[in-house]
């Protein structure tokens, strides 16, 4: 590498400093859906698979979040979470339980959809590398219909 003038006169970590701010970098790849998140309707009870699967160098790690308002009642004070979408409202990481885990891939698994899992998720992936990968899906638990005969 032939030096101009004023590389002489930077130091040699300047000049690393440039080096490193022009090349670039295979071993580091921003994250890129490998099996990317979908909508998904089940009936109450069934298990839920939510994928949300990346790549990418280093690995990107996966977060899901669930669409949640507060609501107040007024009667009691009391402040109620449920799951709305709607403007204002903001999302709350999901917690693994004994209902819910998150596999080493990235997916969401519900063990059996409830009512209250129903609403809208974002999963999240994310490596530090480029600006990561969001996608919001609506998940829709259905009643089970009860058919009466006599």
């Amino acid at each position: 590498m032939e030096l101009d003038h004023k590389d002489k006169r930077e130091g040699p970590n300047q000049i690393a400093t440039r080096c490193m701010e022009n090349a670039s970098f295979p071993w580091l790849v921003p994250p890129r859906w490998t099996v990317e998140p979908r909508d998904i309707s089940v009936v109450a009870g069934q298990p839920v698979l939510m994928d949300c699967v990346a790549e990418g160098l280093p690995n990107p790690s996966v977060l899901w979040r669930k669409k949640q308002v507060q609501l107040f009642s007024r009667d009691v004070g009391v402040v109620k979470t449920v799951t709305l979408w709607m403007p204002g409202s903001h999302y709350s990481a999901v917690t693994p339980g004994y209902r819910r885990q998150m596999l080493e891939n990235g997916t969401l698994s519900l063990v059996a959809a409830e009512p209250g899992d129903a609403g809208h998720y974002m999963c999240q992936a994310a490596n530090g590398v480029g600006a990561g990968l969001s996608k919001v899906v609506s998940l829709t638990v259905h009643s089970k219909s009860i058919i009466c005969t006599q």
